[in-house]
């Protein structure tokens, strides 16, 4: 049980408790009024009696959040998660708080801290640099939700009886409305890019609301478009990877759980950070993109260009073609002209065929926005749109079909060469 004991003019409340090591210990709050002690001491009577006593801990905020991380963020966060959370520890709690005893954080505490939040600079990293002169509402905001967290362990693990963080005042922030595309900037930015790439990775992001680093990280295996799936109206982007750029101090905490692949450093030297193929974050993110059976009609020009037979190429006769254009050249220099010139043509050919394919896949996507082109037609203000679509639609089917009638010439050509290199 409890006592009070005057000291001076303060009034003390001493009591005995069992401290976490199953040790007998005394302790000594002392309090200005003999009012105070006396409601100190029933209320930790009435908590030695619940079983609902906690003793004293001198725990530091500091070494509690690394248990807590360890305990529990190495569980529950994920890549990107940790390398935030951490980053907010190290670089705005620990700094601040980190030697304050856990049980001795109050609201007035959480209201003192927040307050010298707002008149603290952010801090700057060797890849980016901070725009405002204090830290903001919003990372503020992830702080204490942070340590809402972390404090909630802390009653979970019998450390404190009381979040202190639970219902804090935040300051004010401003939400900034973000800004849309428009289908007028959209045409706009489509018609300005010289990328096939980009092109295609717009059309996707905004035709098929998929994310950046989701584009990216889109493999053959996830794409199914094949001629049958198109014909049964079961073709489909299956979303399940996204491409990112994660902490190796996250990546060695955590392991490999959510990654997939892991992609060489490009560089020489250890870098903070690696490029990783892996995961989403929540399982609502994979999904099954469906796509319009109107795909169908991008995949005719290229079945005739793979469908197309190729002479049969013996590299004992190419061989022999080589040694006839040799021997009829007089000397080694026009030999080597010749090779080079050979070279060439070879190098264009296989460029050409990548060119094909691009084109192919430009043209499947531009067939894939066409209900939306046929939308903007509707409207006298937006039919420029569907006009601008409709040059663009048949200039793609005509250079495709340019592409098939030269690769058909060129393999003509090449092989009536090799069957008789002396015919030109």
């Amino acid at each position: 049980m409890a006592s009070i004991q005057k000291r001076g003019k303060k009034h003390a409340v001493v009591y005995t408790y069992t401290d976490q090591e199953g040790q007998k210990r005394q302790k000594w709050e002392t309090f200005n009024t003999k009012a105070e002690a006396r409601k100190r001491k029933s209320a930790v009577e009435a908590e030695l009696d619940n079983g609902t006593f906690i003793p004293p801990n001198t725990t530091t905020v500091e070494s509690f959040l690394n248990e807590f991380v360890e305990l529990y963020g190495e569980k529950r966060w994920g890549l990107s998660i940790y390398a935030s959370n951490t980053a907010l520890i190290n670089n705005y709690i620990n700094p601040l708080i980190g030697n304050l005893v856990v049980q001795d954080i109050n609201k007035r505490t959480v209201d003192k801290y927040i307050q010298q939040l707002q008149k603290t600079a952010p801090v700057n990293t060797p890849y980016r640099h901070a725009k405002t002169e204090y830290v903001t509402p919003c990372t503020i905001e992830k702080i204490i939700k942070l340590l809402r967290c972390a404090f909630h362990q802390a009653v979970r693990w019998d450390i404190i009886g009381k979040n202190p963080f639970e219902d804090a005042d935040l300051p004010k922030r401003e939400k900034k409305v973000r800004a849309i595309w428009t289908a007028d900037t959209i045409r706009q930015a489509l018609d300005n890019c010289q990328d096939g790439k980009l092109y295609i990775a717009i059309n996707l992001a905004f035709a098929c609301s998929m994310r950046m680093g989701e584009i990216t990280g889109l493999t053959w295996d996830c794409l199914h478009i094949a001629d049958e799936d198109i014909a049964n109206d079961n073709a489909y982007v299956w979303i399940e990877k996204e491409l990112t750029r994660v902490d190796q101090r996250a990546i060695d905490a955590l392991g490999e759980k959510d990654i997939l692949f892991v992609f060489p450093r490009l560089m020489g030297g250890k870098s903070s950070t690696r490029l990783v193929l892996k995961k989403p974050k929540t399982e609502s993110s994979i999904r099954k993109v469906w796509l319009p059976k109107t795909l169908a009609i991008g995949g005719t020009p290229y079945s005739w260009i793979l469908s197309s037979d190729l002479p049969p190429l013996n590299f004992a006769d190419f061989n022999s073609v080589l040694l006839t254009i040799l021997g009829v050249c007089a000397s080694g220099s026009v030999a080597l002209i010749a090779l080079i010139l050979l070279l060439i043509l070879a190098w264009n050919y296989i460029k050409l065929l990548f060119e094909a394919a691009e084109r192919y896949i430009l043209l499947g996507v531009i067939v894939y926005t066409a209900p939306m082109a046929f939308a903007t037609g509707a409207s006298q203000s937006t039919s420029n749109i569907f006009k601008s679509w409709c040059r663009m639609f048949g200039g793609q089917i005509f250079l495709l079909m340019m592409n098939a009638w030269c690769l058909r010439l060129f393999t003509s050509m090449v092989g009536s060469f090799l069957s008789n290199p002396l015919s030109l």
